[in-house]
């Protein structure tokens, strides 16, 4: 009923998601972003009926195997997803070792294009650009985590890196941070929203902050909860169409969602 009150048009539209399984152990914890999972799970779904009972209509299939999707993105025209997926250890190909890489699926005939074939690094959290290119979290700065380091947890953090859309030029680090940048997101005013992970002038459990910068990375600052305590963190931020305001989900250090 929500739906379809802000948006008329969402029986025809349809909506797509992704799916996924909690992963015991954790999973809600914001430095698993490049831990993954052995689980095979994930898939991309687009459903055009406001039934709940009505069958959502698989997008990505088996087309990558078995794994994980760390991130999906709409284009402004509704005409391509882009999205990371992580393989499962064990398929066919350079996946084995469980590097995520980063695709664009033309929704009209389902084809896919790989964005990024990182070696020994993962892609994830991707995003369009206004202008045609790409920004998405990695961790391929290998900075270790502070909570007992990449090597006694098997995790780096992720910072965030931008791609020029024709694919003729490197990846470009936009942030430097020696914890966790992630989860970008477009605003309205063209900036780029993330979750912005550090420990100056705060408690050590309220440290997930919403930060924001220029698509360049110029003009970097905090933006909402720098010195506020509760919610202990901020993430998935999203703006309010023609509006100001911004909607996101609160929740603790290691906890799941709350709410809105």
């Amino acid at each position: 009923e929500v739906l379809v009150a802000i948006r008329p048009e969402f029986p025809t539209e349809g909506f797509v998601f992704m799916t996924g399984s909690e992963v015991p152990g954790g999973s809600n914890n914001v430095n698993m972003a490049v831990v993954g999972a052995d689980l095979p799970m994930g898939d991309i779904y687009i459903k055009k009926s406001i039934d709940p009972a009505a069958p959502a209509q698989s997008i990505l299939g088996d087309q990558l195997g078995q794994g994980s999707l760390q991130g999906i993105d709409l284009s402004w025209d509704s005409e391509k997803m882009l999205f990371s997926f992580w393989s499962k250890p064990g398929n066919t190909g350079d996946h084995d070792k469980k590097n995520a890489w980063i695709y664009e699926m033309d929704l009209a005939t389902g084809s896919l294009k790989t964005i990024t074939q990182p070696v020994g690094s993962n892609d994830v959290e991707p995003i369009f650009l206004p202008n045609g290119d790409y920004m998405f979290a990695s961790d391929r700065s290998s900075f270790g985590n502070q909570c007992a380091g990449a090597f006694l947890q098997d995790k780096r953090c992720t910072t965030l890196y931008r791609l020029d859309g024709s694919l003729e030029k490197p990846a470009i680090a936009i942030s430097n941070n020696k914890d966790f940048d992630r989860h970008p997101v477009v605003l309205n005013d063209g900036t780029v929203a993330f979750l912005h992970w550090e420990y100056q002038e705060r408690h050590f459990y309220n440290l997930h902050t919403v930060w924001r910068s220029r698509p360049d990375g110029t003009n970097m600052d905090a933006f909402y909860k720098q010195h506020i305590n509760i919610p202990m963190s901020i993430r998935t931020v999203r703006p309010v169409p023609d509006s100001d305001l911004c909607a996101a989900t609160a929740q603790g250090h290691h906890d799941g969602p709350q709410r809105p």
